[in-house]
């Protein structure tokens, strides 16, 4: 390879303006036999670093003990260059309000190195330093929303309004508005390898809202922001550790070079790889062949997904990318092997009608083992539960025996439960198409849904025609049982009873439904309908017969749990992302969600259908709008229209569009919370990623099967947080790979439970307290005679109390909440509801200056009416998030039951507790969670009253901590956790830490005059 003169380090270069920078060159040999990355640095291209895996390196390492030659004069330059960036930029970065742009930095840079100062420098430098160095284009209107807010002072104004200081979004995405974009863009420059340590603990004086128990009005001054400061002690050890890191990266790329056969010269290979590094502005790719490339390559894989290259081969790339830094924990990879196809046979052979619909829809030719075991089992006249792996055709067993019913009698009807509309409304759809295919015999087969969208001028019909009807609890309990009049005609019909995804019913909501089927099967028994049969399907749980006989108080129960359907190999990976700086732990380690992006965008780019699952909603579009960013960046725009996110609060209409977009192969990737968690059809996934670990084992297992539908190799990777409990998994991968199932909890004993349902099911027929015991227990005769009213008969009719409907009395779900519209309201659109959100989390996330987030847009909080429930937005342009300071204080107020703790002076209590919650701020967050400003809110306090029970700590507890100076808040704390992973998940407890995180103090908040709680 001939070699290139290096020019000299401190001539003057402008700014590329696009395409027109220098082509890429290509290294020797290194990049023949695997694909050029964007982002790779050339150290790792001659010198990879040795990876804990089993693949063969291309390049001959060399041992670090070796002596390194002279540096060559380029890099003499390039050091000092380095160091003056390193230098201005630390002192910069110390003031939180001025951006280290290369426009605001390059005087000082400048000025030390006595020479003008070159782009193509700090390209070598992000080129040796990928992972320390950001250097990137970004709008100049963000950050100047920055500045102009930092600056901004809150008076306490009735027509204030926060929103002026910030811009306009881009109200589309043409290529004109690109190019308007790019030529207002500013280039930002930023080491992001950890944070100056400050010199205090906090960033904000003590407001001490708790010492009036009312906020105090907005200072016009900002008075409560206090910036931190930093010694210049650290700042010197930030600058020499950084300018190691320099150094050992020259002295690797020397010694890499010097080992090759023949030689070739370090700084050629730097300069040439250096152009990737360019950076580019927006719509104007730094290097429009490689980008053409990928584009080609995708496209080629999408239309032949046979060679589209194979999950252990994209693994062993992740590893060799320069950006691993052994994030797969040891005994982190599992592998699941393929498992072939078992097949079984019908005892009743299906008609020819079914046959051939079943091929059409499904180009099903024979049914699994475990589909056949169930079907022939359900033809005895049994119950059924199917548990068996998740997307191996469990939908068969409820689908064909419903058919066949109908094919024998078209008076059949079947009633199908899920816990979730959308499941429900999936689902018919499936079974709607198989019965189209079913032909004429089926014209009048009416399959419909049911729930608080059906229109009520239908319901009527919907009760005198249909056969088929796809529900959820909440209509079960609310419409449905307390009717049996209405729907006689149903229930003497009714041949099958599903309820999907069993799993779900657990807890309080598992004990309501226990009664509802109990108050199902006793309707269906008292109009001469003695046999129905019940089906479950879940995913797997343990004990799942004695679950269903729970759930439905059955006798007996036939359990298919051996899986006949095939499985490709499925690689498990858990991925703990590395520290900032391996010589400085305290830093922490990467986002987890910065890792899930790079790697979301790494496997869709190779035309792999990727799923993420996020446990909260604000990580999901935090996720979304870094994807996309980071997509334009690097000119793949192609791809930006093939992801999206997907999670509640969406209108019913975008989750539909999504779903069907995700089902067709329109798109690539998708970020979901747990909405997707369940088994709704999305189409064939290739890949799951886990954003931290969800709530419990059985939820990772079942996000991990969402992948590797239809005999089709399959990725999951659980991508850790720094979290306590995601860090334990770390060092302690086996629980995950190999621990069972938690046990479902279920307490049908719960007096509040048993006699709600009994005022319900006594409303709905009168209450034999001998004759129903079968349904709801021997306990039913005194429950009675407490509850109940007794009539002339001995039948127990409901209390009065409860009436005239008792089912309303009685919530077998959380609270319902009101919901508010959120509404876009940017200028020159037409408003739109973009979304809905709960009551309880408007205040939180809706205050007036809020950054909300929607589909990867940022938009900002301009309005909340309360009278009308809605929020209305406009969309921005700004480059930071906003977190609410809030209050929260639990009171009890009314002790209604007390019992003493065994071997202890102190009580536990039960009663009605007083919330109290306030917003009376927020904190400007920089994507780092650095603060940046700090603003007041006039909001008022939102009351609420709850029932709860408390516990007072023992003062020979606290004189124990006090004694082994044990911090009290956090020993307490700690206690919440404890008492967390006791409870169900169905109670809440207030585990907040004792202190504000942005107190300069604890001793800022008043001493409680109460007992320690």
């Amino acid at each position: 390879m001939s070699k290139k003169r290096s020019e000299p380090i401190s001539s003057k270069v402008s700014e590329p303006s696009g395409p027109s920078a220098a082509p890429q060159l290509e290294t020797p040999k290194t990049r023949s036999s695997r694909r050029p990355r964007p982002s790779e640095p050339i150290v790792s291209s001659v010198s990879r670093k040795k990876r804990k895996c089993d693949e063969e390196l291309e390049i001959k390492l060399v041992d670090n003990s070796s002596p390194v030659p002279p540096w060559p004069e380029h890099f003499k330059d390039l050091q000092r260059v380095y160091q003056a960036l390193n230098t201005v930029f630390t002192f910069c970065s110390a003031r939180k309000h001025l951006h280290t742009t290369i426009d605001n930095m390059r005087s000082s840079i400048e000025s030390l190195l006595k020479a003008p100062l070159a782009l193509e420098s700090i390209a070598q430098i992000k080129t040796l330093l990928p992972i320390v160095v950001r250097f990137v284009y970004v709008e100049r209107e963000a950050l100047g929303a920055l500045e102009k807010l930092s600056n901004k002072k809150i008076a306490a104004k009735k027509d204030f309004e926060i929103y002026e200081a910030l811009p306009n979004a881009e109200s589309s995405g043409d290529a004109s508005q690109h190019k308007a974009k790019a030529q207002d863009e500013v280039l930002l420059f930023q080491f992001i390898d950890g944070e100056l340590k400050s010199a205090q603990k906090s960033h904000l004086l003590p407001t001490n809202p708790r010492s009036s128990r009312q906020i105090k009005p907005p200072s016009p001054s900002l008075k409560d922001l206090l910036m931190p400061t930093y010694s210049p002690k650290e700042m010197s050890k930030m600058i020499e550790k950084r300018n190691l890191k320099f150094k050992e990266a020259i002295d690797e790329l020397i010694l890499a070079c010097a080992a090759q056969e023949p030689p070739i010269d370090p700084v050629t290979v730097l300069i040439d790889s250096s152009q990737e590094h360019m950076p580019c502005r927006s719509g104007l790719p730094p290097n429009q062949k490689m980008t053409l490339d990928s584009k080609q390559r995708l496209q080629h894989y999408l239309e032949h997904p046979e060679e589209r290259p194979t999950i252990q081969s994209l693994l062993s790339e992740m590893i060799q990318d320069v950006y691993y830094r052994d994030q797969i924990v040891p005994g982190g990879q599992r592998t699941t092997p393929p498992r072939m196809a078992s097949f079984g046979k019908l005892d009743q052979p299906l008609s020819s009608t079914l046959t051939a619909a079943l091929f059409s829809t499904k180009q099903i030719r024979d049914l699994y083992s475990h589909q056949a075991d169930a079907i022939n089992h359900l033809a005895t006249g049994g119950h059924v539960i199917v548990s068996t792996s998740t997307s191996s055709g469990k939908s068969i067993v409820y689908q064909l025996p419903m058919l066949q019913a109908l094919e024998n009698d078209q008076c059949s009807c079947g009633l199908y439960i899920f816990p979730t509309k959308a499941l429900a409304q999936d689902q018919k759809r499936a079974l709607s198409d198989l019965i189209y295919e079913c032909g004429p015999e089926f014209t009048d087969v009416k399959v419909v849904n049911f729930d608080g969208d059906t229109p009520r001028e239908e319901r009527q019909s919907i009760r005198e025609t249909a056969n088929i009807i796809y529900t959820n609890p909440d209509m079960l309990h609310l419409t449905i049982l307390p009717n049996e009049q209405l729907w006689r005609r149903f229930f003497q019909n009714l041949k099958y009873v599903v309820v999907d995804e069993l799993h779900v019913y657990s807890g309080l909501f598992g004990s309501h439904m226990s009664f509802l089927m109990r108050r199902l099967r006793r309707i269906c028994e008292a109009v001469g309908n003695h046999s129905v049969q019940f089906i479950s399907c879940s995913a797997t749980i343990q004990n799942p017969v004695e679950h269903m006989k729970t759930i439905f108080g059955l006798s007996d129960v036939h359990l298919v749990s051996q899986d006949g359907s095939p499985t490709g190999a499925k690689q498990h990976v858990i991925w703990n992302p590395p520290f900032v700086d391996e010589k400085d732990p305290g830093q922490g380690r990467l986002s987890s969600l910065s890792e899930s992006t790079r790697l979301f965008r790494f496997l869709i780019s190779n035309g792999v259908r990727t799923i993420v699952f996020c446990r909260i909603r604000k990580s999901c579009e935090l996720m979304i709008r870094q994807v996309r960013e980071e997509l334009v960046r690097e000119d793949r725009q192609d791809l930006v229209s093939r992801v999206r996110s997907y999670r509640s609060g969406y209108t019913a209409q975008e989750r539909r569009s999504i779903e069907q977009e995700m089902y067709s192969g329109e798109l690539l990737g998708i970020i979901a919370t747990t909405a997707l968690e369940l088994g709704i059809d999305i189409g064939n996934l290739d890949a799951v990623l886990t954003l931290g670990f969800p709530h419990s084992l059985s939820g990772l297992r079942q996000q991990a099967g969402r992948a590797g539908r239809r005999n089709k190799e399959s990725l999951s990777i659980l991508i850790l947080d720094q979290k306590a409990s995601n860090q334990y998994f770390a060092q302690h991968p086996d629980q995950l790979f190999d621990a069972a199932e938690s046990e479902i909890w279920l307490d049908l004993e719960n007096e509040n439970v048993v006699g709600g349902h009994l005022q319900c099911a006594a409303d709905e027929i009168p209450i034999h307290s001998i004759d129903d015991q079968v349904y709801f227990g021997a306990d039913l005769p005194a429950f009675c005679q407490a509850n109940l009213i007794q009539d002339e008969h001995g039948y127990f009719h409901p209390h009065p109390r409860f009436h005239p409907h008792p089912a309303q009395h009685l919530s077998i779900r959380k609270n319902e909440e009101v919901s508010y519209s959120i509404v876009d309201v940017s200028i020159g659109r037409e408003p739109k509801i973009l979304e809905e959100i709960e009551a309880s989390r408007v205040m939180y996330e809706c205050y007036e200056g809020a950054i909300f987030i929607h589909q990867g847009q940022t938009f900002q909080v301009v309005g909340l009416d309360h009278s009308s429930t809605i929020c209305k937005l406009r969309e921005v342009t700004v480059d930071y998030l906003t977190r609410p300071r809030e209050l929260n204080e639990l009171d009890p107020i009314r002790t209604m039951r007390i019992k003493a703790i065994p071997n202890s002076s102190s009580f536990a209590c039960y009663g009605t507790i007083k919330i109290t919650s306030t917003v009376y701020g927020y904190l400007k967050l920089d994507r780092r969670q650095n603060v940046l400003d700090s603003f007041e809110l006039p909001t008022e306090p939102l009351l609420r009253q709850s029932k709860g029970f408390w516990l007072d700590l023992p003062l020979s507890a606290i004189i124990t901590l006090r004694k082994y100076e044990i911090h009290l808040p956090t020993a307490v704390h700690a206690a919440e956790h404890a008492l967390l992973n006791l409870a169900g998940d169905d109670l809440k407890l207030d585990c907040r830490g004792y202190e504000d995180p942005w107190s300069t103090s604890p001793t800022d908040r008043p001493k409680r005059t109460r007992p320690a709680r």
